[in-house]
């Protein structure tokens, strides 16, 4: 069993957070020349021999998965959940997609209580409901009937949740690189999968308006963007590395109060890079999600709550 160190797993996280909130901003200089899937693809070819390296070269570094079964289920569950955050960046605003994601901890203390057989009293059900508002505010899914692409961060926290979960019960003992691996592996394929499946069977012209870097096939990249995709690959690799070694050395209930490191770093990279401000309602609802995600935290830590309950280890 590892052993805790908060100090240390808090600053790590916090560091990774706030490196992975740039690379998700850099997601939108490739989006006008290549699919989501091809971005999952290319990454993954560059972040797996990197991988593969670093297991060989680091000490006590290994590959080998102790619970198989897990590692894979938490890896494509991984997929799933970025497959649909990083999906909806070129969309939205950076606020609203980050928001989104980081209902990941309500989602985590409702899966625990549906799930797991947690007790919730009615303060930290209170706090999950003030939440949920708060994404509602950002996302407005409601405004001029439901709009898909605004719920997609929603759909990508919930299934974060799921993997976040998974890490703490089943994977904590797992080797950092076998989880980077595994995670890149469900990537790659999901990625692979998806850009074949959408060259050889195009949406119709309607529908691939609507959301090219979703439902776009398979184009030549060029070797600018190439070059950009290895810089992603190996900046998430270190962040990702971080994130999830930081959630192996500390309970995650705790590690939820530095996690919105991420919300924040967010938010500044998309005003130097794109001169994007949110507007007031995102920060409204941002303010509603932290404060109801740090409540959960600090309460979960009084009443003895030991599911996680992280906002991002994403890939």
């Amino acid at each position: 069993m590892t052993a805790d160190r908060p100090v240390f797993a808090a600053a790590l996280l916090s560091a990774s957070m706030f490196l992975m909130s740039f690379i998700d901003n850099l997601v939108r200089a490739v989006s006008d020349d290549i699919t989501v899937w091809q971005f999952h693809l290319i990454r993954a070819f560059f972040a797996l021999p990197i991988i593969a390296v670093a297991a060989v070269i680091v000490k006590g570094g290994t590959l080998h998965q102790k619970r198989p079964f897990w590692v894979c289920l938490r890896a494509a569950m991984m997929a799933v959940s970025m497959l649909f955050f990083f999906g909806s960046i070129p969309m939205m605003p950076m606020a609203q997609a980050t928001a989104g994601l980081f209902t990941a901890p309500l989602f985590v203390l409702s899966f625990a209580a549906l799930f797991l057989g947690e007790q919730v009293g009615w303060r930290r059900a209170c706090a999950v409901l003030v939440g949920f508002a708060g994404a509602l505010v950002i996302l407005q899914p409601f405004q001029g009937g439901i709009q898909w692409l605004s719920i997609m961060p929603l759909i990508a926290g919930a299934f974060y949740a799921f993997c976040v979960i998974i890490t703490r019960q089943k994977c904590r003992d797992e080797s950092p690189f076998a989880l980077l691996f595994a995670n890149f592996f469900a990537f790659g394929l999901m990625g692979l999968i998806g850009a074949v499946a959408l060259t050889v069977f195009p949406v119709d012209v309607n529908r691939l308006e609507t959301a090219p870097f979703i439902f776009g096939g398979w184009s030549m990249p060029s070797l600018e963007v190439v070059g950009t995709m290895a810089g992603l690959a190996l900046g998430a690799v270190i962040g990702v590395g971080g994130l999830t070694r930081a959630y192996q050395l500390a309970e995650s209930s705790f590690l939820t109060l530095f996690d919105y490191t991420h919300v924040i770093g967010a938010s500044i990279f998309a005003y130097f890079l794109w001169s994007e401000v949110p507007p007031p309602e995102a920060i409204i609802g941002v303010i509603m999600i932290v404060g109801a995600g740090m409540y959960l935290a600090l309460r979960g830590r009084q009443v003895g709550a030991t599911p996680a309950v992280g906002g991002r280890n994403p890939g």
